[in-house]
């Protein structure tokens, strides 16, 4: 199934751990909290099931969610423990060492997956389900949580396959809803170290604020210069983690973002209403690639990147040696801040910087595109055939689903976490609020944000107007912006009432990415198969493509790959897709007249 124009699906094996780090939407958006725009999905106080203090037998739930095991802090966060004895369920985490998608085949073929899966929905994930692999959840949810029942059926084509027999059917629990149009979260962009940005000019009206691009470049390359080295070791500006498939993929995605354009696999501009292009046929995808062989040729790109991990990335930007970050949002950018911060350097804070466009000499003039929300959710909670009984599980999980149940997951355990003000809201305890700027293992810590599993919301706020996440929640927003935070807002002249990245998730224009379509694409067939070939080609041209020596190079590597998808017939995917794509989209803006 594909639902909306491009799924992240880069992130589909972190994002549980990951996206519930992201960001923080507004710290005051001037309005009271009655009036404050509610997240657009689905919400309730009503509980579906008896209240969760009723005494219940645990049953051991496993969940497989595809990303390395973050390892042992505590015995048994607070969080587990109110799952556990609250609910009635007890969670056990399955992680993987190897290549989660090689992982998931590897499960499917010998059917030893565990009770459930959480992750995005998939390609592949059609495979489990018209396989016979996965619980039909949908009765369930209508006896358990009607509220979300309902909100799918209201448009099943964003949740159930469009396969005949799976039509209207539902083989999992979205969960990561959030934001709305008017109040995004940030896209993948581009971001710098506040420090060293700093460091360019005594003047901070002298300070190079770029307006594209090249000009972007530039900076960089001054702040490369006025710090070659820190403890010992060489600084770049730029680096990545092209060694992980979907790492070599995201520096393109981010960078491609400034130029209008967004696809995972090649590019797609809203002004060929979403068609999908190949990286080679894109002129956004080409520039954005060749403007990072620029950086690696004049020496401000890590030649490293190509063989490093995510994990070997994000130590390089925790001991503070790459200047520049393809932006996610609290997620890789958090992690270095707060290593930082707990390293006594709260000044080299990673910043969001989307106030920029393609250069007027690339011949491409589109909007950038700097906010996205997710009305239809992000991953899914699919529950497996192995599963002794899933609708007692599905039960006992639903109270997750109403508003209590979805602060829960971003906010932690009333009366442990936080409490209460005098006007209703929720408020951490100070120790939370300091272990959320501080400590990069405050998840696993306290389980705040870990276990996000059943139709929680990554960002946007309740029927009152309270946050659900910590990061979005008014008292650590109040605590988390310090003295940079304040200073760059002032130095850029932004909306002093909003944060940083708030203002720079609204810099540009909203990705509109509600509508909904089906390839019609079955699960092992030969256009599915060319899709996953041409994925694996644009990964390993990336990196090739980053450390070409010179034009001539790069030239013949364009022509080498492009002769291989012609070997693939990669044309007969995308003449298959498009005509799909563009009239979804043309019904989609017919509709929303």
């Amino acid at each position: 199934m594909k639902r909306a124009l491009i799924k992240l699906w880069c992130i589909c094996l972190i994002a549980v751990l990951v996206l519930s780090t992201f960001a923080a939407c507004s710290k005051d958006t001037g309005k009271t909290p009655s009036d404050t725009p509610s997240t657009s999905g689905p919400q309730t106080s009503e509980k579906p099931i008896d209240d969760p203090g009723d005494t219940l037998e645990p049953i051991k739930f496993t969940i497989w969610l595809g990303s390395p095991d973050p390892g042992d802090f505590v015995d048994e966060d607070e969080c587990h423990k109110f799952i556990r004895e609250q609910l009635g369920v007890d969670i056990e985490f399955q992680y993987t060492a190897s290549d989660a998608a090689e992982q998931l085949t590897l499960m499917l073929a010998s059917r030893s997956y565990p009770d459930a899966l959480n992750l995005k929905p998939e390609p592949i994930m059609d495979n489990y389900t018209t396989g016979g692999h996965l619980v039909e959840i949908g009765p369930y949810l209508e006896k358990y949580a009607p509220w979300l029942y309902e909100y799918m059926t209201s448009n099943p084509a964003a949740f159930s396959l469009d396969i005949e027999g799976y039509k209207g059917k539902f083989y999992y629990v979205p969960g990561q809803f959030g934001y709305t149009e008017d109040f995004p979260c940030i896209e993948p962009t581009m971001g710098f170290r506040y420090d060293i940005w700093r460091m360019l000019a005594d003047d901070p009206a002298d300070l190079p604020k770029p307006k594209d691009l090249d000009e972007f470049f530039e900076m960089a390359k001054a702040m490369q210069e006025a710090m070659p080295e820190y403890d010992g070791m060489k600084t770049y500006a730029f680096s990545g983690w092209f060694a992980d498939e979907w790492g070599a993929i995201w520096a393109i995605y981010a960078l491609q973002r400034f130029g209008g354009a967004h696809s995972w696999l090649g590019s797609a501009t809203q002004a060929d209403n979403w068609k999908q292009k190949y990286c080679f046929d894109s002129e956004e995808w080409m520039w954005a690639m060749r403007w990072l062989n620029r950086a690696y040729r004049e020496g401000i790109a890590d030649p490293e990147a190509v063989t490093m991990t995510m994990d070997d990335y994000n130590q390089k930007l925790a001991q503070g040696i790459i200047f520049c970050n393809y932006y996610a949002g609290g997620w890789l950018d958090g992690v270095a801040n707060r290593a930082r911060a707990a390293a006594g350097h709260p000044e080299q804070k990673i910043v969001p910087y989307t106030w920029m466009k393609y250069p007027e000499s690339s011949g491409i003039t589109a909007q950038n595109i700097t906010g996205q929300y997710f009305p239809n959710g992000m991953t899914g909670l699919y529950i497996t055939v192995n599963c002794a009984n899933p609708e007692e599980i599905i039960k006992r999980l639903a109270w997750l689903s109403t508003e209590e149940g979805i602060a829960f997951q971003g906010m932690g355990v009333e009366g442990v976490h936080w409490n209460y003000d005098a006007d209703g809201f929720r408020k951490p305890t100070d120790e939370v609020i300091e272990m959320v700027k501080t400590d990069p293992d405050y998840i696993e810590k306290t389980g705040i944000g870990k276990y996000t599993i059943f139709s929680n919301y990554y960002g946007g706020f309740d029927s009152k107007g309270d946050a659900f996440t910590i990061l979005e929640n008014k008292y650590y927003l109040a605590e988390s912006e310090d003295q940079y935070d304040l200073e760059y807002k002032q130095i850029l002249g932004l909306d002093p009432n909003l944060t940083v990245e708030f203002n720079a998730a609204r810099a540009g224009v909203t990705r509109d990415d509600v509508f909904v379509y089906e390839t019609g694409i079955e699960p092992d067939s030969d256009l599915a198969l060319i899709e996953k070939q041409l994925t694996s080609l644009q990964a390993e041209y990336i990196g090739k493509l980053y450390l070409a020596k010179d034009d001539a190079e790069f030239d013949r590597l364009i022509e080498e790959w492009r002769k291989k998808a012609e070997n693939i017939n990669y044309m007969d995917y995308y003449n298959h897709i498009n005509p799909i794509i563009e009239a979804a989209y043309l019904d989609y803006l017919a509709n929303k007249k």
